[in-house]
Parts: C-alpha cells; structure tokens; sequence
C-alpha cells in the first residue's frame, strides 16, 4: 500500500452519462453499463440473473463464498469460484474504501449502512440498496437500468406472474391457514420472526408464520412459545446447520404437530436462496405440493426445476444436482416427500 498508495478516482460525471437514482435516491453517473463490479451486499446472484456476466463480477463478499462453492450458484456461474472477496469485517460492513480506491470496480454495490466510506468519497459507482418496500421489484428495476437489461428484466417478471398465477389457481387452500415455523438459526429456539418477504408469501398461500410478531427479530423463544404455537409444518432454512433428523431427537417437542405428524422439511437450495422472480415461484409450488397434496398441478416438480433453469439460465441440471437441491436424503424421514423422488 505504501508503494501503490490508492488515489482516488476523476469524480466528475462521466461524459454522455445519465444518472439512475439508487435506492436512496443519490444518483449513480455511468456511461456505460459496467465490466467490474463489486459486491458487499447479498445480491450477486439476482445481478447475474439480469446480466448473465459472470466475467463482470470483481469481488463478493465473504459470507457469499460458501453459497458460491457449496451451491448452484458457482455451478451456473463458474467464473465466481476464483473470484477474490470484498474486505468486509462485520457480515457486509467494508473494512475501507481502499480496495475499491485500488482496483476501481465501474459498480459498488451495498447495503446503505454499510456505505458511509464511500459516500465521504463520493465514489461515481456507488448504488446503495436498502432493505425495505418491495425490495424485489425496486431491485431489480435498479439493477436493470444500471447493467441496461431492461428488455430481460420485463421478460423475467412477466414470467414470474404466469408462474405465479399458475400456482394459486391450481392450489387447493385449506379453510384454516395452515401454521408454519421457520428455523434459520442452529438453536432451535431463535426463530425468523420479521421476515417480511416470507411472512406475505405464506399469507398469499392461507399459510401463516406462527413467529410473526415475536420481538426481537431472530430473536430467542423457548419451549412455552414452541408448544403455544404448535406448528403443523416446521421449515429449516438453508443457512440452518441443525437437521431435520436433530428436530426429530429433540424430546421436549415430541408433543408438536410438526413432529408427531413427521411435518419437518429443510427447505430447497436454490442458486438464489429461492428468491427473485425465477426461484420465488418454485418455492411457492414445493411448500404448496407439500402442505396441499390434494391440488391440481401438471408436470412434476423435479421437470419444473429442470426446464426453469434450462430456460432462465441455459443450464441442465442432472439429476444428482436436483436431488441435492430438494434434500431427497434429508427430507425422506419426513411425512409426504416421495412426491419429490
């Protein structure tokens, strides 16, 4: 560093650029739609998504790395498995502007929380992201215009309403709503309260997420709220490292509807945590197959997920990636998941 001591960039607006307002309304100046990126927030795979660049991605974070190496993303996009991490210190909090100032990436993208470097510096590239409205339409809208694949982001949201619409139609809802905990922690006892994007997915399927109002967000439960609630499905997350076998030995929750009635599911492993217009819809129709078995849907599941990546990323899954993909192994010990093999 002493010998390349980082300077900063020309800050002035880049000649024939037009600004695209980020998420917190500062404009982001760029002539043309960026080579380098780099990524200290979690939204690398909705980015390739839209762009289908993974040449363009500079660095990630660190904590996307074991998704990158362990998941679908890095085998959809080889080119982030030799890719350098993003200096960060706390989840996505930069250490520093300095290697941004170094390797000059056209786009930064942040959580706006962790942005305040770059602000004082008035990084031209900076699109600040944050985490509230509707954060899947606002981000992609913004990711389209600043990588100028519009066109694509059009196409993947209209065929994420057919998609989405062809699973509600078909889907026979329950009179009740049907009571759903979801584990993201390795205590038992923490549980996904706020989640705000699941919490409306359930309630647009008549499912409800029994943890909804707990305060704190993640925060800890206990064996009271556990079997106050009593819920007829329990859903372990993909960052979870309990399994469903764990959930299973625990005797104080013996007495659950989840466990008796063999109702506890790890959740798919999607290349973007099942999220975003292309894997939102497949988690709608997992969790509908499993907790409506009675409805009417077509073609089975494991040929959905083959022709949506086929068709979205042009990528074949084999048959081994799928099954890994639903946790077949994993989820076999539970009640209905032949529908899956």
């Amino acid at each position: 560093m002493a010998l390349f001591a980082p300077t900063a960039a020309d800050r002035s607006v880049p000649e024939g650029s037009s600004p695209v307002m980020d998420m917190t309304g500062a404009p982001v100046y760029l002539s043309a739609p960026p080579e380098r990126v780099m990524f200290f927030a979690p939204v690398v795979w909705h980015y390739l998504t839209l762009t289908e660049n993974d040449n363009s991605v500079l660095s990630v974070a660190a904590f996307m790395v074991r998704e990158i190496r362990e998941g679908l993303l890095g085998r959809i996009f080889p080119g982030l498995l030799n890719i350098p991490e993003a200096l960060t210190s706390m989840g996505a909090i930069p250490l520093s502007v300095e290697q941004a100032l170094v390797s000059r990436p056209d786009l930064v993208l942040s959580w706006a929380t962790a942005s305040q470097d770059y602000v004082v510096v008035k990084y031209p590239g900076l699109v600040q992201l944050l985490s509230v409205g509707d954060i899947e339409l606002l981000l992609y809208g913004l990711l389209s215009e600043v990588s100028r694949k519009q066109d694509r982001k059009k196409w993947l949201f209209e065929r994420f309403k057919d998609q989405m619409a062809m699973v509600e139609r078909n889907a026979a809802f329950s009179r009740e709503p049907v009571k759903i905990m979801m584990i993201n922690n390795d205590d038992l006892f923490v549980w996904n309260s706020n989640y705000k994007v699941f919490n409306q997915i359930l309630k647009r399927l008549n499912m409800v997420n029994v943890a909804e109002n707990l305060k704190p967000y993640n925060g800890p439960g206990n064996i009271e709220n556990l079997l106050t609630f009593d819920p007829d499905f329990i859903l372990l997350n993909y960052s979870c490292r309990l399994s469903v076998a764990d959930v299973y030995a625990e005797p104080r929750l013996r007495a659950l509807k989840a466990v008796s009635g063999r109702r506890v599911f790890r959740m798919p492993s999607g290349l973007a945590r099942m999220d975003g217009p292309v894997e939102r819809p497949l988690f709608y129709l997992w969790i509908c197959r499993l907790v409506y078995p009675g409805s009417g849907f077509g073609p089975d599941f494991r040929q959905v997920l083959f022709d949506t990546y086929r068709t979205v990323y042009g990528y074949e899954l084999s048959s081994d990636e799928i099954a890994a993909m639903l946790h077949i192994t994993e989820n076999s010990l539970s009640h209905g998941y032949a529908v899956f093999k």
